[in-house]
């Protein structure tokens, strides 16, 4: 699923009959964008933890250096250390895949 498809779905999926005014796509869209700025930032600072309720927990963890190799021609490569993102899945999720 891409950008585009997951605001349709939001769109479809918070639009339904109801008393309630209708969200636009657009506003759908800057939610994600805003969503997705918050996330970077956040993530950014050194030990941070975002968790999304029914999602997941995206962080930032560190990496020490190591030595890799090149895959053409096998000649060792130093890595240096660095910060990654990592995602752990909530049990909703997990149990929701594997339903599936």
């Amino acid at each position: 699923m891409n950008k585009k498809e997951l605001i349709d779905e939001l769109h479809m999926r918070i639009n339904r009959p109801s008393d309630q005014p209708a969200v636009t796509k657009s506003a759908i869209e800057r939610v994600l964008d805003a969503q997705a700025e918050v996330m970077h930032s956040h993530l950014s600072a050194r030990g941070a933890e975002m968790a999304l309720p029914g999602i997941g927990k995206f962080a930032a963890k560190h990496r020490d250096p190591r030595t890799g190799r090149n895959p053409q021609t096998g000649a060792p490569v130093e890595i240096p250390a660095r910060r990654v993102p990592t995602f752990s899945a909530s049990k909703m999720l997990k149990d929701a895949v594997a339903g599936a």
